[in-house]
């Protein structure tokens, strides 16, 4: 299901499960301009994949911060309280809960908080069996969102953001990085969707879930249909704006002995979403699905 038109009588709380390189900052930004949406001092609170996921550095950076400001607090200067909220959050998930039951609350102009980490796609049932039933204990309407990319495309777009941000570690070109690193988990396991899609499905009922493509989110009609989902008022989309846009390709990308390699690699994927949503055109709207389906 892409959506729903009822509009919940309750605010929603809106888990962003990702997926990273798929729009969900563009998207963020466009829910940001909407006075019926509060969603706090951060997109990504990266509070859940703290606790749950063998990436530790969340929580490091988290509990790090929250150790400099105590130690700054004791010298008497000024600290903000960011670091040792979210430091909380993650020792105690029930003041993850309530603070955004209070943004939910609040103000009954607000119909919409979230948290779009987008590392939360490979979080564990049991964690969004935890989200559903403490939101919903706290008067607010749970609801899930995945959006997908072309597995091929959302890697090369993810090493392009490493080679932008952090050259020095790439190694070679992003092209080249492409064909020795696809198979590497910290890539891979953002693109096999269908472990992600299979979580959702078993925990939120089909009206609390909405799937989405990338290819498709910068349209009038699926902004439209997801400000309906979230049950939020829709403001005129500004597609012009983008961002954290990956750097421009050196050339015309990888070469089709490169892309046929890695979609291969990832077939299941992409045999799944095609029998998942049988009324989209998969070989249509991702470019590499014509390699494996």
């Amino acid at each position: 299901m892409f959506g729903t038109k009822r509009r919940s009588p309750s605010p929603t709380f809106l888990l962003g499960l990702g997926a990273q390189k798929a729009g969900t900052t563009w998207l963020h930004a466009y829910l940001d301009r909407s006075p019926q949406f509060d969603g706090g001092y951060f997109k990504e609170y990266h509070v859940l994949d703290a606790i749950d996921l063998d990436y530790p550095s969340a929580a490091r950076r988290a509990f790090d911060g929250a150790i400099a400001a105590a130690e700054r607090g004791l010298r008497g200067e000024e600290i903000g309280p960011r670091h040792l909220h979210r430091a909380a959050m993650i020792a105690d998930t029930r003041v993850y809960y309530d603070y955004f039951s209070t943004l939910a609350h609040a103000d009954p102009e607000v119909r919409l908080t979230a948290d779009y980490t987008p590392i939360y796609a490979l979080l564990p049932q049991r964690r969004l069996e935890e989200v559903r039933a403490e939101v919903s204990r706290r008067g607010m309407r749970p609801a899930a969102m995945f959006l997908m990319r072309d597995p091929v495309e959302r890697i090369y777009s993810q090493i392009r953001m490493r080679a932008r941000d952090v050259p020095e570690n790439l190694g070679a070109d992003a092209e080249t990085m492409l064909l020795k690193w696809h198979r590497k988990e910290i890539y891979a396991s953002r693109s096999r969707y269908e472990d992600t899609i299979r979580r959702i499905d078993a925990t939120f009922p089909e009206e609390d879930a909405y799937f989405g493509f990338y290819e498709e989110l910068f349209t009038r009609d699926t902004v439209q249909d997801i400000c309906r989902f979230l049950g939020i008022d829709m403001i005129e989309p500004d597609f012009a704006e983008r961002k954290n846009v990956s750097s421009p390709r050196s050339d015309d990308g990888p070469d089709a002995a490169t892309l046929r390699k890695v979609a291969r690699s990832l077939r299941p994927t992409y045999e799944f979403v095609a029998e998942r949503f049988p009324d989209r055109d998969i070989r249509a709207l991702w470019p590499n699905a014509h390699y494996v389906l």
